[in-house]
């Protein structure tokens, strides 16, 4: 199996146990200590856990590469000044490291050839405000001249390229008309392949709008039952393996989406006006230990080698590198000894691995602990 992994970007920064308006996050309080990133700082009561700082990204690339992993998929954020150049920009005051901050230390990395990228669209942010179709003319050729980069992620030769949120994608690059919407995709693959690159291998992340002409299905993060009722993990596996079967049984191309968790109680009340449940508390599922998250990937890889005619691509796409306050996360934490998942990923792959079986202690430098 290839290994593909959601990034999101992000920075977090509380004090005294609470939450700042920061999406992706660890927080003080004892419950939610397992959620601590290798790369936390701790002076006095603040915690500080950055993803956008260089050499956190370039250790989170080395580590990644060394266990088998093939590609982060880094979620964009266009309506930052110079989103896909290189150097941190600012989408609003909260975000004041950048949104693409992580796309951007990619680029500058000394690792960046070690793991290979693609994009993920979200459809609501497929340009700046007010929408315009100059807006996605200009989006999707910057779009276009990127996905012809050596180290990005490829199917067959054909870049990848992800779409979150399709009926939102419809409703404002189309204006709500599907016919439109799908001239959009169209002129994104006419693009790419006027610049000498091959078709595009456009996969869909969620089930709304299955006409856009995709080429494959998977999924963002897994969820079911908006109740407030705690479940298990094995209640969220089994809607992850329920989706593989459903898209099997339709025919379609499938990179099967592999959960790490969903929790995102440490969000509730901390003020965040962006979307993940901030301010209603949604289901919340068992964090996996690391032996029931590798039974996890093992069944996505027994999935994939099973029906290879449903998954040319041989990707599973991992949920997610560092969704800390979301709950999906496989970046090493205090939650899996510091790398437990990976190095687990590692051993399936025949990849060498981590190099300490305690990497907060291999990478004291980053902890800054006071």
């Amino acid at each position: 199996m290839r290994h593909a992994v959601v990034h999101w970007n992000g920075l977090w920064q509380g004090a005294n146990g609470t939450l700042g308006a920061y999406e992706n996050s660890y927080l003080g309080p004892v419950q939610y200590e397992p959620r601590r990133p290798y790369f936390a700082q701790r002076v006095g009561a603040t915690i500080t856990a950055n993803c956008n700082d260089q050499a956190v990204i370039d250790s989170d690339l080395l580590m990644a590469s060394l266990c088998g992993i093939e590609a982060f998929w880094y979620l964009m954020y266009p309506s930052e000044p110079n989103f896909l150049a290189p150097g941190k920009g600012t989408e609003d005051a909260v975000f004041t490291a950048g949104m693409n901050g992580g796309y951007k230390g990619y680029l500058v990395s000394p690792h960046r050839s070690k793991v290979k990228h693609a994009f993920i669209m979200e459809g609501y942010r497929t340009w700046s405000s007010p929408a315009l179709a100059a807006d996605w003319d200009s989006y999707s050729s910057v779009l276009a001249a990127r996905m012809l980069e050596a180290d990005y992620h490829q199917y067959n030769g054909r870049p990848i390229l992800a779409l979150f949120d399709a009926a939102s994608f419809v409703a404002q690059t189309g204006g709500g008309v599907l016919a439109t919407a799908q001239a959009a995709i169209a002129s994104l693959r006419t693009k790419v392949q006027a610049l000498g690159g091959q078709n595009p291998y456009i996969v869909s992340l969620d089930s709304t709008y299955t006409n856009l002409g995709f080429d494959a299905f998977s999924g963002y993060f897994t969820y079911s039952n908006q109740g407030q009722v705690a479940k298990t993990y094995a209640d969220l596996t089994a809607v992850a393996v329920a989706r593989w079967n459903a898209l099997k049984a339709s025919g379609s191309q499938i990179i099967p989406q592999i959960t790490s968790g969903l929790d995102w109680t440490p969000r509730v009340g901390s003020g965040s006006p962006y979307v993940g449940g901030e301010s209603v508390a949604g289901t919340a599922y068992a964090m996996p230990t690391t032996a029931q998250y590798l039974a996890h990937v093992q069944a996505a890889k027994t999935f994939i080698e099973s029906f290879p005619g449903n998954c040319e691509s041989g990707i599973g796409l991992h949920y997610a590198w560092n969704e800390f306050s979301e709950g999906g996360w496989i970046c090493p934490s205090a939650a899996d000894n510091y790398g437990d998942r990976i190095r687990g990923i590692a051993a399936m792959q025949g990849a060498p691995g981590l190099p300490s079986a305690q990497i907060n202690m291999a990478f004291q430098s980053l902890l800054r602990a006071v």
